[in-house]
């Protein structure tokens, strides 16, 4: 099943040469972030899922530092941020609001977003547009997105954990 799936990932040449990661170059030569060991995968899977519903640009960056610092599987993190994508932007999001509303209790309708722009004449203006844009969002998106992540995180890293056990487990009872 790992050759299947490791078939799919970015490879470290590829990351190291070109994309969003090139400037790591040789920092992206460390063993432990190309390791398939169950303590990195699950690593990898929780700071993947961390980022892949915090609603912020560079979700797939923010998660491959998390697994650099963590020394957690790279590519395993970038690959989870892609759970959330064109296709699945809408449910998951709509789904991150229903579950901020249950948690605060809000039962203001759901409006639309406000688009973000990274076009600002200096980083203040940025980061001025980003916390209107944050706040546009509302207090049951922003606790859901929060809510979904932490959550989804650790179940990520858990499952990952029992999985791998049992997985070892049943192929030590067939030898």
């Amino acid at each position: 099943m790992w050759r299947m799936f490791k078939k799919y990932l970015p490879k470290r040449d590829s990351l190291q040469q070109e994309g969003v990661f090139h400037w790591l170059g040789e920092h992206l030569h460390h063993p432990e972030l190309w390791q398939f060991y169950r303590h990195n995968v699950a690593k990898g899977v929780a700071f993947g899922l961390l980022t892949a519903f915090i609603p912020l640009p560079g979700q797939t960056l923010v998660a491959a530092l998390l697994a650099y610092i963590a020394r957690a599987n790279l590519p395993i993190a970038i690959v989870m941020t892609w759970i959330s994508n064109p296709l699945t932007f809408v449910p998951i999001n709509y789904g991150i609001y229903k579950v901020g509303q249950w948690l605060t209790g809000d039962a203001t309708p759901y409006h639309p977003l406000s688009e973000f722009y990274w076009q600002g004449a200096s980083l203040s203006e940025t980061g001025l547009h980003l916390w209107q844009w944050l706040n546009s969002l509302g207090k049951p998106f922003l606790v859901g997105s929060m809510a979904v992540s932490v959550v989804s995180a650790m179940a990520g890293y858990f499952l990952v954990q029992i999985v791998w056990q049992l997985v070892k487990l049943i192929r030590s009872t067939q030898h």
